[in-house]
């Protein structure tokens, strides 16, 4: 009797669950195939919508966007996490570091920024759409 109670311990999916979770693993590998896809169809339209200077002026743009996210997020999403998990007893401190992250990090943005405009400045990008520089 004992081996019959074991076995079934181990049974962990029944037929019901074994069909929710084949749809389930059918539909996130679903989502994730698309999320190869857009990207490849967006790249297209793109590139043929824009033509090759504005496209190449875009992916400088999001390649400096993505640099600017990397450079702002340095070091505050691990040391932040490290010190709300000390803090977590106390609501205060809790505030005040967030606090203080959101604040380090709108000034190294501003800052950036800054320096961005200045270097597009000297560089002469005004010559291009500046919709196309900000959109990143």
């Amino acid at each position: 009797m004992k081996a019959l109670d074991k076995k079934r311990n181990f049974r962990i999916l029944d037929k019901k669950n074994f069909d929710k979770t084949s749809k389930d693993i059918i539909f996130l590998y679903g989502a994730y195939a698309v999320s190869f896809v857009v990207p490849v169809l967006q790249l297209s339209i793109t590139s043929r919508a824009l033509g090759v200077e504005a496209f190449g002026i875009l992916l400088i743009s999001l390649a400096f966007g993505t640099i600017l996210g990397m450079v702002i997020d340095y070091g505050f999403y691990i040391s932040a996490q490290r010190s709300a998990i000390n803090l977590k007893q106390n609501r205060k401190k809790l505030a005040k570091l967030l606090t203080d992250v959101i604040a380090a990090k709108l000034f190294l943005t501003v800052f950036i920024l800054t320096i961005f405009g200045f270097v597009a400045w000297v560089v002469k990008f005004h010559q291009y759409d500046f919709k196309i520089l900000l959109s990143v």
